[in-house]
C-alpha cells in the first residue's frame, strides 16, 4: 500500500469534488488493490490461478471512482463494484471462483457503511481500517503504522494458510541449496559448491536456533 500511496500524487488524490467519499474509497481500493497481491504468495489457497495484477488495474480503477463519485449524488456502489471487480480487475480473471473472491472483497469494502462508520474495518485484525482523517499524508502516515508482517487474517485467509506458505518457501530454499551442489564436474569445484552448502545450512540452523532461543 506504500508504494501505491507513494506513487499517488496530490493532484490526481485532491482531483475528485467528492473529497470525503473519494478519501475512504481510495483507501479501500488500495488495500484491495494489496490484499489480491499478497493472495499469491498462498498458492492456491489464495487464487486458484496466479494473476498478473499491476499498477495499471489500481489506476484505471481509481480514475473510475473519481469519474463516478463526480457524476452521481448518491454513491453508486453496484456500478463500481461491477466495473472495479469485473470489468477491470475481473478482466484478467479466467476462474470462476477466483471471480466470486474478487466480488466478495469488492462487496465488504464498498458499501455505505465504509462512509459512516469510524474507522470502517477492513479485516477481522482491527489493526488494518480505514482511517477517518482521510488526507494523503496522514494515509501516508497510517499506512507506516501497520504491522510489518502481516498475518494471513489481513487477507481473509485462515491463521493456517501461513503454515503452507512457509512450508512451500522452506523446500523451495532447500531445492535451491541442494541445486548449488550441481550434478558434478571438477573435483575443484564439486568440493567449493560442497562447501558453500555446509556455510548455507550451518548458517540457517544457527538463525533457527536463535530463532528458538
Amino acid at each position: 500500500m506504500m508504494r501505491l500511496y507513494a506513487a499517488t500524487t496530490e493532484e490526481s488524490f485532491y482531483l475528485c469534488k467528492s473529497q470525503e467519499k473519494y478519501q475512504k474509497l481510495h483507501f479501500a481500493l488500495a488495500y484491495f488493490h494489496s490484499v489480491l497481491l499478497e493472495r499469491r504468495k498462498f498458492g492456491t489457497l489464495g487464487l486458484n490461478i496466479p494473476y498478473d495484477f499491476n499498477d495499471t488495474d489500481f489506476e484505471v480503477s481509481n480514475d473510475l471512482l473519481t469519474t463516478y463519485l463526480d457524476e452521481y449524488e448518491e454513491t453508486p456502489f453496484d456500478a463500481l463494484k461491477f466495473l472495479i471487480s469485473e470489468a477491470n480487475y475481473g478482466g484478467r480473471v479466467t476462474d470462476e471462483i477466483d471471480r466470486r473472491v474478487l466480488a466478495a472483497y469488492l462487496n465488504q469494502f464498498y458499501c455505505p457503511p465504509i462512509l459512516s462508520v469510524p474507522n470502517y474495518e477492513l479485516s477481522t485484525l482491527t489493526a488494518y481500517h480505514v482511517p477517518d482523517d482521510g488526507t494523503l499524508q496522514t494515509h501516508r502516515e497510517f499506512i507506516k503504522t501497520l504491522p510489518t508482517t502481516d498475518r494471513p487474517e489481513a487477507f481473509g485467509q485462515h491463521a493456517n494458510a501461513d503454515i503452507a506458505f512457509q512450508l512451500s518457501d522452506s523446500r523451495l530454499l532447500l531445492q535451491t541449496i541442494a541445486g548449488l551442489q550441481g550434478g558434478g564436474g571438477g573435483g575443484g569445484s564439486g568440493a567449493g559448491a560442497e562447501e558453500l552448502v555446509l556455510n548455507i545450512c550451518q548458517d540457517l540452523l544457527l538463525q533457527m536456533l536463535l530463532w528458538k532461543g
